[in-house]
């Protein structure tokens, strides 16, 4: 339990780190790829946001926190927890890894709430162009609506990729 509090400092940190040295730059070209972080903890509609951007027509890749997870807890999306993060808060999962370098054209980063694992994850991403929620610092586009709001999370989504030509 102490271990996890020292865990989390050191996530912390480096999500202050990333930010400090973090260089926003937007390509021009159309989205094509996206990745998609979400904490099941707070939203278990995973499947419906799925059809939603489905509709675009992007390539999504989906990366699902959640706190816990039972040893044979089967999903059809990548799933990780707290548990894939070392003590100093560096990723143990070569998956997650490798989620977090893919150069994304955009990444969703669909939760709302100070969940620092997925804010390192954001933080760290590759992605051209990272979206969210608007009470995340770490999101150039940000929405403002409600985490259960998918439909209008969307809806805001297209409308301001179509202003940016990035649809």
């Amino acid at each position: 339990m102490f271990l996890d509090y020292i865990k989390l400092f050191f996530v912390k940190k480096s999500i202050k780190k990333h930010l400090k040295n973090t260089i926003h730059s937007v390509s021009k070209d159309k989205i094509k790829s996206v990745g998609v972080l979400i904490d099941e903890d707070n939203f278990k509609n995973i499947s419906q946001l799925e059809k939603l951007l489905a509709n675009f027509g992007f390539t999504t890749q989906f990366l699902v926190f959640r706190n816990k997870w039972e040893k044979d807890t089967v999903s059809k999306y990548q799933k990780f927890g707290f548990q894939d993060f070392d003590f100093f808060g560096n990723l143990k999962s070569d998956n997650i890894q490798q989620f977090v370098n893919s150069k994304f054209d955009m990444l969703v980063s669909y939760y709302d709430n100070q969940n620092f694992p997925l804010q390192l994850l954001t933080a760290k991403s590759k992605a051209q162009l990272k979206t969210g929620f608007s009470d995340n610092e770490l999101n150039q586009l940000m929405i403002d609506t409600q985490l259960n709001k998918e439909t209008i999370f969307v809806d805001e989504l297209k409308k301001y990729l179509t202003l940016l030509n990035k649809i």
